[in-house]
C-alpha cells in the first residue's frame, strides 16, 4: 500500500474529500468509480453514502455493509502516480495481474484523462 487514508468527508453528488497520511488530499467522484450494484447498492442512498468512515487498521474508507474502496486506487486517482501491482509467478500459486490500459471508455468511467499518444516514439 502506498499511503493510508486518515480522514474522509462526504460531499454532495457522491463525492468524497479524501486525506492521506502524507498530506495528499482531494475530491473523488465515487459515482464515476463504481456501479451502485451488489455491495455498493446501498451507497446510492445519499444518507447512507454519507455514513462513510475511515478504518485505521486497513488505511481505507468503508461503509457498515462491508463496501470499501482500495486506498491505492484512490491515491493513484488523486496523484496520477503509477499504480504499483505485485508481480507473482505461477509457481507461487498466483498469476501475473493484467496490465491496466486506459481507454477512452475507462477515462469516461473514472474521470481520469488518457494521455495523448506521442507519434515520435
Amino acid at each position: 500500500m502506498l499511503q493510508d487514508i486518515v480522514a474522509v468527508e462526504p460531499l454532495e453528488n457522491y463525492q468524497l474529500r479524501i486525506h492521506f497520511e502524507d498530506g495528499v488530499q482531494g475530491i473523488v467522484q465515487v459515482r464515476q468509480l463504481i456501479d451502485f450494484t451488489g455491495v455498493f447498492a446501498p451507497l446510492e442512498d445519499p444518507n447512507y453514502f454519507a455514513t462513510v468512515k475511515v478504518n485505521p487498521d486497513w488505511g481505507t474508507i468503508y461503509w457498515e455493509n462491508g463496501a470499501d474502496l482500495d486506498p491505492d486506487v484512490l491515491y493513484h486517482l488523486l496523484t496520477n502516480q503509477p499504480l504499483e501491482l505485485p508481480i507473482m509467478t505461477s509457481s507461487q500459486g498466483f498469476f501475473t495481474p493484467p496490465i491496466l490500459v486506459k481507454t477512452p471508455e475507462h477515462s469516461k468511467k473514472t474521470g481520469v484523462s488518457t494521455p495523448e499518444t506521442n507519434d515520435n516514439q
